[in-house]
This record gives C-alpha cells, structure tokens and sequence, in this order.
C-alpha cells in the first residue's frame, strides 16, 4: 500500500509539474500591442538662469549651484542649468548659490532659493518617464562685507 501511495503521488507531482509548464509557457508569449514596463514613474525638473551682482548687475561666473544631487558652476555669461528626476508631481526644491572661488571674481553670500514647480506641464515622455518641465530663475548675489 505504501509502494502505491507513493507511486501515485510521483505520478501526480509529474503532472503538476506538467501543467505549470504549459501554463508558463503560454503566458510568456510577447505581446506586441500591450508591452510590459517595469519602474516608477518619473520626470525630469530642469532648473536654469542666470546670475548677476546686485550692486552692478553683471554677471557672475564660476558661482556653484546646487539642486540636490546636481551640481553645477555657473558659465562666463552667469548661465547655469540643473536638474533633477523625481515622481511626476507637485515639487518643492531648495536651490543652492554658493561663492566657492574666493575673491577672483568678487566675494559674494551663499543663497539659498526655493523653487517650486505646480500643476507642471511635461514634454518629451513616454511609458513611465512623464517628460521634462523647466522653471527659470534668475539670481542677484550681494557682496560680502
């Protein structure tokens, strides 16, 4: 009896295994139309402009700015662009501008700036990447006393 039983569940353990095979086999099949993707959604929040002396507004080059994880120096026009990817929402981020060349350009104060993107229109997405959205913001540094 127990040479039975177990002759009878190898049977039906090789029929499962059966089964389940056809089964994976069948549902691996590619649909062109439905593509499966895998991640987060995400966009990119691009942040640029330009940064000029408060007294003189002239531009400042080699300021170091900050948004998150970019990082970034200002051009010889003042120019700087940064960006970061985040979930396709409301966003809230603080801005970074920082003097870190010494007096070879003039002295000026660290500024920290918050910039926030609201009800953002995205371009250039597809899939789970919503696109990008651009916010400019110009700055005016002061001169260290």
């Amino acid at each position: 009896m127990r040479n039975f039983n177990t002759l009878l569940l190898k049977k039906w353990n090789a029929l499962i295994g059966v089964i389940l095979a056809l089964l994976g086999f069948a549902t691996a099949c590619d649909d062109k139309e439905s593509p499966v993707e895998y991640g987060v959604p995400h966009a990119t929040f691009i942040v640029n402009g330009n940064v000029k002396d408060e007294a003189s507004s002239e531009n400042i080059k080699n300021i170091r700015v900050v948004l998150n994880t970019d990082t970034t120096y200002t051009d010889e026009s003042g120019n700087y662009q940064v960006s970061y990817s985040d979930f396709p929402e409301d966003q809230s981020y603080t801005i970074e501008f920082e003097d870190t060349d010494g007096t070879d350009n003039g002295d000026y104060e660290a500024l920290d700036l918050t910039v926030e993107f609201k009800d953002s229109e995205y371009s250039g997405g597809s899939g789970w990447y919503s696109g990008e959205t651009e916010q400019e913001l110009n700055v005016t540094l002061k001169t260290k006393e």
